[in-house]
């Protein structure tokens, strides 16, 4: 059996007893989809049957390609066990699992303001925004604390090593303190909210969720 076929036959139960779950390819995605990516995320390890499962929530304007730069925990599976493809009731336990300790958490982060108050809590599994500036530029963007937005890519500005060790291109980067900044600073919500929706489309193609995405406009821009 091929690997998309056991990961198939891995989340029928999950997918079975949660309509709101969809799966594509490692991921299983929770909808609706409008601001943030909420996951599951099947990591592949160095042996083949062997996997790594993590729940990750993650902003769709945070442009990137590859797998979410995750904000989240792995899932697992007791103190000593092994995530295994080939394991006999691996399914109902990855199910049992997932449902005790990830869609709780997902549940209560359908909104970009969810997001924010959710990893603004250091009580939280993993670092919070606090420990991802880079991410929290974003949300601090998309939930109108434009200020805050622009104050972390000054911080960038004078520490480029420090952006330069994460996911973001020299180019991107040249946009978001020229550009974004420049409209940030000047409260232009139109061009602030233009170019966010341009990074979370393309997020969307590259992760192949624009069937499940709902864009819709930005909390900044309902005047909350």
């Amino acid at each position: 059996m091929s690997r998309e076929a056991k990961l198939k036959a891995l989340a029928k139960p999950l997918l079975e007893r949660n309509a709101d779950l969809v799966q594509l390819g490692d991921m299983i995605v929770m909808t609706p989809l409008k601001h943030v990516l909420r996951t599951i995320y099947i990591g592949r390890t160095r042996t083949a049957d062997m996997f790594h499962p993590v729940w990750a929530i993650y902003p769709l304007c945070f442009p990137i390609d590859s797998r979410p730069y995750s904000l989240g925990d792995e899932i697992t599976l007791n103190r000593y066990g092994l995530w295994m493809l080939d394991h006999p009731g691996i399914a109902d336990d990855f199910a049992d699992r997932v449902e005790k300790q990830a869609l709780p958490r997902l549940r209560v982060i359908e909104a970009l303001d969810d997001f924010y108050e959710f990893k603004a809590d250091p009580s939280e599994p993993r670092p919070s925004l606090i420990g991802r500036p880079l991410v929290k530029m974003y949300v601090d963007a998309a939930t109108g604390r434009f200020d805050d937005a622009s104050a972390i890519i000054d911080r960038f500005r004078q520490n480029p090593a420090e952006w330069s060790r994460m996911t973001v291109t020299p180019e991107h980067f040249g946009v978001l303190t020229d550009v974004f900044q420049s409209a940030l600073q000047r409260d232009d919500r139109k061009a602030v909210a233009a170019l966010l929706r341009d990074w979370e489309g393309f997020t969307v193609i590259h992760k192949g969720l624009k069937k499940h995405w709902q864009p819709s406009p930005f909390p900044f821009e309902l005047g909350s």
